[in-house]
């Protein structure tokens, strides 16, 4: 340990104890990281109208990004190839998000939005049963939240949300 990181396909893999060590680093600490940066940073598809301005209202937005909109195509294409290398763990930190969102230790409306778009950006990438069992915990934790929040803006967030999410799936 403490030597340098190879990366790449070359080099080091006899060293490492062959291709397995690199692998299970891959999927195991790497890529969970990348899922998790993802997830958090998701950008904005074309389809959300209802967003936060710079004075923190809740607005619809007129006008399209096509910048934006590029963007959020890159990182879904990238989330569904990691998802499709590891359903769990890309369940799994999307279900930790939520439940953050839903008892409140990371509620936002920008958290809130980034993980939906994430949630909806990887619709098609699991089996239908995979997808009716996750899709029903999304639902049933965002209904809960949209109950439990207070304030009219709160809850047109959170109902957007829930919209994006049911139309992707």
């Amino acid at each position: 340990a403490g030597g340098p990181l190879n990366l790449g396909g070359m080099g080091n893999g006899a060293a490492m104890g062959g291709g397995n060590a690199r692998k299970q680093l891959y999927q195991q600490e790497l890529l969970t990281r990348v899922r998790t940066v993802m997830i958090s940073n998701m950008a904005k598809p074309e389809e959300v109208l209802v967003v936060e301005d710079d004075d923190g209202n809740v607005v619809r937005e007129i006008q399209k990004d096509t910048e934006v909109i590029a963007q959020y195509k890159t990182m879904r294409e990238a989330l569904v190839y990691l998802t499709h290398l590891n359903y769990d763990d890309t369940e799994a930190i999307m279900l930790d998000k939520l439940s953050a969102q839903v008892d409140g230790t990371h509620w936002s409306w920008n958290n809130l939005n980034t993980l939906c778009w994430a949630i909806g950006s990887i619709s098609g990438a699991m089996s239908e049963e995979e997808e009716k069992r996750f899709l029903v915990i999304v639902i049933k934790d965002l209904l809960g939240l949209c109950e439990d929040k207070r304030g009219k803006d709160n809850k047109a967030v959170i109902a957007s949300n829930i919209m994006y999410v049911v139309g992707q799936y």
